[in-house]
């Protein structure tokens, strides 16, 4: 039960990056960090993960047989 759990927990932060990376596009690195209160580094290192589709959700742990 614990491991659904985190998937979906891992699917939510997933998409919460997808916006984020949207919101960088349509605004600018520099002005959605500042918007956000996020580091420009981590918005720049998501944007070109997301250009390159390495930013997704890793399965992690053992998978719920039940």
């Amino acid at each position: 039960m614990k491991i659904r759990a985190q998937c979906q927990r891992r699917l939510a932060e997933h998409q919460v990056r997808l916006d984020v990376v949207r919101c960088a596009t349509r605004l600018g690195t520099t002005r959605a960090s500042a918007a956000l209160k996020m580091s420009a580094r981590t918005l720049r290192r998501w944007r070109r993960q997301q250009r390159t589709e390495q930013l997704a959700p890793a399965v992690r742990g053992r998978l719920a047989t039940a």
